[in-house]
């Protein structure tokens, strides 16, 4: 048939910021989430578990299970890993 044609995509809303990508990427669990995005707003260790009314070696528990799902050494490696950015990639350091 000729005639004008409309196509039209709906995709699935995700507020800025999002982590719910990360978590199905990696498997994190909802309180792993909830640990995750007090890290990236620059929460000490102390400040995320009174916040979460958990004790600070929970805490050290699921950021040790984040660390393994990710694959990373350390916190800095694992939140390159969780922001995309790939270590792999040689940046020169001026």
């Amino acid at each position: 048939p000729a005639g004008l044609f409309i196509g039209v995509r709906i995709d699935r809303f995700q507020p800025p910021n999002s982590l719910t990508g990360v978590a199905a990427r990696f498997h994190f669990s909802p309180r792993e989430v909830q640990v995750l995005a007090l890290i990236l707003d620059g929460k000490h260790l102390d400040q995320i578990a009174e916040q979460l009314h958990i004790t600070s070696s929970t805490v050290q528990d699921h950021i040790k299970n984040m660390l393994e799902k990710t694959e990373s050494g350390n916190r800095s490696e694992m939140i390159a890993r969780v922001l995309g950015w790939d270590s792999t990639s040689s940046v020169p350091l001026a």
